[in-house]
């Protein structure tokens, strides 16, 4: 059974000043409570340190912004075999962290991860796409991290170089698309096991008519050359994992 001090939280930000503390409060009811909650911040101006300290979580700050390097920044800095994800905006059902570590008591288990849901009328359409999206692209053999929800272990995320880029440099521009790339990095090295139950409920700040269009237009080539190099043996090494 995995303890608490085997666990801890990474969660990267920048002006979540209106979001962290709900973020962190969900945290805090866990049934299974995390080893360290770390922020990783890339520059804020707002109150998000203060919040972040006064909940007491470990706090780094970040010398340039994106969120690859900071989440790798935070993974590198765990002192714990486990290491969780979850984003500022997002909100933790209690069970969450005790949910998500559970298959990792099959050695073979390199990372978990579960879907969305989105808070507000009218968004929950968009969560249901999403879940459908992982589970066709995990029957292709394809597993889809959302960054508020996954966790690794954190061995297996060292082997397979974290969040870098094939070529040693991490994600630039929008997206960075770090969660689906540390995702088919891990099942070059183990299984990934998804918990279709387990929702995370995240903000649809970023789903305006705006943003839709924007991700529609951004996400198909950068997930597509993340897909290119999976597929031809560019993401890590080792065997050709599986489970779901």
């Amino acid at each position: 059974m995995i303890m608490k001090s085997e666990v801890t939280v990474v969660i990267p930000t920048l002006n979540e000043e209106r979001f962290l503390a709900r973020c962190l409060a969900s945290l805090e009811r866990q049934t299974l409570r995390p080893h360290e909650v770390i922020v990783v911040d890339g520059g804020s101006r707002d109150g998000t340190l203060r919040i972040a300290r006064k909940f007491g979580a470990k706090v780094i700050r970040l010398g340039e912004r994106g969120i690859a390097r900071a989440r790798h920044l935070g993974f590198e800095a765990a002192r714990t075999p486990f290491v969780a994800s979850t984003d500022a905006d997002a909100l933790v059902p209690e069970s969450w962290l005790e949910e998500l570590v559970l298959p990792f008591e099959d050695r073979a288990v390199v990372g978990t991860f579960g879907p969305l849901r989105f808070r507000g009328s009218g968004f929950d359409y968009v969560g249901a796409v999403l879940t459908l999206m992982q589970r066709f692209s995990l029957s292709l053999g394809l597993p889809v991290f959302y960054g508020p929800n996954f966790a690794v272990r954190k061995e297996a995320f060292l082997e397979v170089g974290g969040f870098l880029e094939p070529d040693g440099s991490f994600p630039e521009g929008y997206p960075e698309a770090d969660d689906f790339l540390i995702g088919l990095k891990l099942k070059r090295v183990g299984k990934v096991f998804f918990l279709p139950h387990l929702s995370v409920l995240a903000s649809p700040r970023k789903l305006g008519f705006v943003g839709i269009i924007r991700n529609l237009w951004f996400y198909p080539p950068r997930d597509a050359r993340i897909i290119y190099w999976y597929l031809t043996g560019r993401l890590g090494k080792g065997i050709s994992g599986g489970g779901n």
